[in-house]
C-alpha cells in the first residue's frame, strides 16, 4: 500500500518490480510502475525465467540466482518497450505512436527534472525519435510549455535586445549594445577622438 511505499522510500530510492507474465499481466505492471514513480522511486523491472513468481524462484534456485536476476533488471522504459514489441504494437507507425504516448505519460510522473531528461533521451534512442517531438508530447500531457516553445521565446527576447543599443543599431559608434548611457557615452567619445587623431 501507499504507507508501505513511503516507509520503503526512507530506506532506498530504487525499487525493482518482478513481472509475473502469467498472473499479473502488463496492466498490473503498468499500475505498479505508476504508483512507484508517483512516490519518487527509480523503477526497474525483471521478468523471471518461465514467469516464475519470486517465492517459487527463490525456493527453486536460491538467493544468489535471484540476486543475479536483479542485477539484470531493465528500466521500466526498456521493459514496456520489449513487452509491447512482443505484442506487435511496434509493427505499425500508429502502434509505435500509441506506445510512445503511453511511455511519455509514465515519464511525466517523474518530478525530478534531470531524471526526466535522461528518460526522454532513452525514449528518443529506442524509438529513433527527435527529442523535440517528445518534449512537445510531454508538454501536452503535463499542460506546460514545451522546451521548443521556451527556446523560441528566449531567442525572440535575445533578438529584441540585440538591437537595444544606442540608436537601436548593431553598428553603433560604441560597438556595444544594452549598456547604460552613462557607460556608453565616454566609450563613444573616446572612440571618436581616436578616429579624429588617425584622420
Amino acid at each position: 500500500g501507499l504507507e508501505f511505499r513511503r516507509v520503503l522510500f526512507r530506506s532506498s530510492k530504487n525499487i525493482c518490480i518482478v513481472y509475473d507474465g502469467d498472473t499479473a499481466g502488463i496492466t498490473a505492471a503498468m499500475k505498479a510502475v505508476e504508483l512507484c514513480l508517483d512516490q519518487g522511486f527509480e523503477v526497474s523491472v525483471i521478468v523471471l525465467p518461465d514467469n516464475d513468481d519470486p517465492d517459487f524462484y527463490l525456493r527453486k534456485h536460491g538467493a544468489d540466482s535471484f540476486a543475479k536476476q536483479l542485477r539484470q533488471s531493465k528500466s521500466f522504459i526498456e521493459f514496456f518497450h520489449a513487452q509491447y514489441s512482443t505484442r506487435g504494437m511496434l509493427d505499425t507507425p500508429k502502434g509505435r505512436a500509441d506506445t510512445l504516448r503511453i511511455l511519455v505519460r509514465l515519464v511525466a510522473r517523474v518530478e525530478d527534472t534531470l531524471h526526466r531528461e535522461f528518460l526522454l533521451r532513452s525514449l528518443s534512442a529506442l524509438f529513433s525519435m527527435r527529442e523535440e517531438l517528445l518534449y512537445a508530447e510531454l508538454a501536452r500531457v503535463t499542460g506546460t510549455p514545451s522546451r521548443a516553445a521556451s527556446s523560441s521565446n528566449v531567442a525572440s527576447s535575445r533578438e529584441r535586445h540585440s538591437g537595444a543599443g544606442f540608436g537601436g543599431s548593431k553598428g553603433n559608434a560604441s560597438g556595444i549594445s544594452a549598456v547604460s548611457p552613462s557607460v556608453a557615452s565616454p566609450i563613444a567619445a573616446s572612440k571618436s577622438s581616436v578616429v579624429d587623431r588617425k584622420s
